[in-house]
């Protein structure tokens, strides 16, 4: 570039060197405008070129910084795939591991589903029981009092007034009516107990297991819907062993009807008829 600058900077001086003749030669002058034009545009260019020159190495600075920060995109880059493929690794093995538990939780619902269909029948049974228990207890407790107020243990033919023998008689036959009706819920109550305890051994090791599927559900697969379900199915068979106080309810009222002792009213004494005498003439 310098070679081209002194080159022009000669040409400049040869054209104001060329001697001007008297008589006007348009050649010359010509050639001396075209000289000088083209002066003037090798000196625009010289410019051009070095604000090039400096855009250039304006440039090269950035290229440097640009491949410098592509290298540290490029080492983030890689450690991403490295982060990604671990984390795909973990995700398959998280959502094998899921589809593991799920088929556990369902093959013990479908253990658990005749349990529970004979527990709740247990339960409606245990609920009628206990209002009948409740009817009956109504009218125990009328027949106790009535009986214990009219004193119906000691009555003694001949002094307890008739009409008192009678409602006793009345009383005791109404106890032996309830006491079929007694007899009969007991045996209802011994078949509930029999069938709850049953299959409340059964349900147990299940629990256990449902309780062990829950817990690794809510570690694991914390958002799949099974753990909602798996909760209310431990909250179900949670309220199963409430029936065990209901059962012993039941059991305290039937004693307490077995306890209760009444005595049949005595026959009234019949009048003995005396025999005529014959008299002797």
């Amino acid at each position: 570039m310098r070679l081209f600058i002194g080159t022009t900077v000669a040409l400049l001086a040869l054209i104001q060197t060329v001697p001007a003749r008297s008589q006007p030669n348009n050649r010359c002058q010509d050639l001396r405008k075209k000289a000088a034009t083209l002066s003037d545009q090798v000196m625009k260019t010289d410019r051009m070129l070095m604000d090039l020159d400096q855009q250039i190495q304006e440039l090269a600075q950035k290229k440097r910084e640009l491949e410098k920060y592509r290298s540290g995109k490029m080492k983030s880059k890689a450690a991403m795939e490295q982060d990604l493929k671990r984390t795909g690794i973990k995700l398959e093995k998280a959502c094998n591991r899921c589809a593991a538990i799920e088929k556990k939780v369902n093959i013990l619902k479908a253990k658990l589903a005749p349990l529970s269909s004979k527990m709740q029948s247990v339960m409606q049974g245990i609920r009628k029981r206990t209002q009948e228990a409740g009817r009956l207890e109504k009218q125990v407790d009328r027949i106790e009092t009535r009986y214990n107020r009219l004193r119906c243990d000691n009555l003694v033919a001949g002094q307890t007034a008739q009409s008192t023998i009678d409602e006793c008689a009345s009383l005791f036959s109404e106890w032996n009516r309830l006491q079929k009706q007694i007899n009969t819920l007991q045996a209802g109550v011994d078949t509930l107990t029999s069938q709850y305890w049953k299959l409340m051994k059964q349900a147990k090791s299940k629990r256990i297991q449902l309780a062990r599927l829950r817990d690794r559900m809510e570690r694991n697969c914390a958002s799949h819907p099974l753990v909602g379900e798996l909760k209310a199915l431990e909250k179900m068979h949670s309220d199963y062993d409430g029936l065990k106080m209901d059962l012993e309810q039941l059991g305290k009222k039937l004693k307490r009807f077995k306890r209760l002792k009444m005595r049949k009213a005595p026959l009234p004494k019949k009048k003995k008829k005396r025999k005529k005498q014959l008299k002797v003439r």
